[in-house]
């Protein structure tokens, strides 16, 4: 158990942020228009949560080699100036 969890710590925590950045947008938005009152506080917590869900997720997906990448030229070159590029 504490070895998935310590594999999928990235996950867990940029899952937690990006539930908090929409529970403080979700907020917010009823606080203004039901109260008519914006919390300030709200927006800077859900800025930085964003922040925090970027940069984890970023690392998550960079570590499993499922990021966005453009590979037309690399697909196009040969096979072991490919290898070398991928290196």
């Amino acid at each position: 158990m504490l070895r998935n969890l310590w594999e999928h710590f990235e996950v867990y925590i940029a899952n937690f942020s990006l539930l908090l950045m929409v529970g403080f947008l979700t907020l917010q938005i009823i606080a203004r228009y039901f109260f008519q009152v914006g919390i300030a506080w709200t927006e800077e917590l859900s800025r930085f949560s964003f922040l925090y869900f970027v940069y984890l997720s970023s690392c998550f997906v960079m570590m499993k080699g499922r990021h966005i990448r453009v590979e037309c030229l690399v697909n196009v070159l040969p096979l072991s100036v490919r290898n070398w590029i991928e290196v």
